[in-house]
Order: structure tokens, then C-alpha cells, then sequence
């Protein structure tokens, strides 16, 4: 059956539930693919206070997600940015990804040894391509997240990151369209900011 794409249908026309449902489809398929154990125990919550959209338990293998801190898809960008297979993204797709990260730097830990903390300290180092890199470790989840939902974007933005993550890694990306493609629906603000610091990347 073919893997329906969460960017096939304008993601400010989609539900939460649809939104969560694709994030799910498409994290599972890049496990399957890469031959990762797939994730079983996501939960979704609700909670008074807290400080992070997810969490990823490393023991158990599980993914948490605070979903009163999910952000929708920012129509017009201009305080928020914020955009499903966007560099800044704090919708489900986003958070579900990102997370996802954590358990592929989890997986790879066991199959690549020490080569794997050669890899993070290489990425860290490298040009970052969100807000939120505070360690190897986000910034690993962090390039995964847009390796996993917009990966010729990752290309323009960190083609050292990407090349780490195809030629030493050996990761194979789920979505083989151009960023444009992606990001389709996205206002044109959100592109005219890849345009314009193309040339500078």
C-alpha cells in the first residue's frame, strides 16, 4: 500500500487526529525501512504544567507527547514559526519526529558502538539548523527530525549532517521530494526565507 504523505493535504485543512495519525505513519515507516525496531508505546497527554512538547524514555523505548504544548501549523509566519517539514516545527509531525531521533540515536548506539559518539560530537559541531541544540544529543533529534520529514531541506540547510546521515549512517530517508514540494502549502514567507539564505548556506 502507498505511504500517504502528511504534506498530500494542506496541513492547516487537516484535523489533530489526521495530523497525529500521518506523524505515526511516517515515523514507523523510517523505522521499518531502516531496519529499526519500530515504536510501539506512544502515549499522548495532557498535562497542567510542563516544559516539554515530548519525551523520549530511552529504557523503555517510549514516546511521550504533551499535547497542550503542540503548536498547529502557523499559517502566516510572523511571531511563530512554526511548519510541518519546516526547520522550525513544533506541530505533532515535528514533535513525533524529533523524539524519534532520540530513539534512533538509541538504536544506533547498540549497532554502532563508539563510532556513533564520533557521529554526534560531528554533528554538534556542525552548523546548527534549529533554535533548540543545547547538546549532541537534540542535535542529533533535530537533524533526524528534518532528515525524517523534509530531507532535501536538511540538505540545503546542513549538507554535511545530511552527508553524515546517508553515507556514514547509512540511513535512507522516506520522503525523496524537494523541499518546495513538501512545504507546498506553506505560506510563501516560509519560502521566500529558503530562497533568500540559500545562497549564504
Amino acid at each position: 500500500m502507498k505511504m500517504k504523505f502528511y504534506f498530500e493535504k494542506d496541513p492547516l485543512l487537516q484535523t489533530h487526529e489526521e495530523l497525529r495519525e500521518n506523524g505515526v505513519n511516517l515515523i514507523n515507516e523510517f523505522c521499518r525501512i531502516n531496519n529499526f525496531e519500530p515504536i510501539t508505546d506512544i502515549s499522548f497527554k495532557r498535562v497542567k504544567k510542563s516544559n516539554h512538547t515530548g519525551m523520549y524514555w530511552y529504557d523503555e523505548k517510549r514516546i511521550e507527547i504533551i499535547e497542550n504544548r503542540i503548536i498547529k501549523p502557523t499559517k502566516v509566519p510572523g511571531f511563530k514559526w512554526s511548519y510541518p517539514g519546516y526547520k522550525a516545527d513544533k506541530t505533532i509531525i515535528g514533535v513525533l519526529a524529533h523524539e524519534t531521533g532520540h530513539h534512533i540515536e538509541n538504536c544506533l548506539k547498540m549497532r554502532e558502538g563508539g563510532f556513533l559518539g564520533n557521529m554526534l560530537n560531528f554533528i554538534f559541531l556542525n552548523k546548527k539548523i534549529s533554535s533548540y541544540e543545547p547538546n549532541k544529543y537534540e542535535a542529533f533529534a533535530e537533524t533526524m527530525r528534518l532528515f525524517i520529514t523534509n530531507p532535501d531541506l536538511l540538505k540545503i540547510y546542513s549538507p554535511d549532517r545530511y552527508t553524515t546521515l546517508i553515507k556514514y549512517l547509512k540511513l535512507k530517508p522516506v520522503i525523496t521530494h524537494k523541499w518546495y514540494e513538501v512545504l507546498k502549502y506553506a505560506d510563501e514567507k516560509y519560502h521566500n526565507v529558503i530562497k533568500k539564505n540559500r545562497g549564504n548556506l
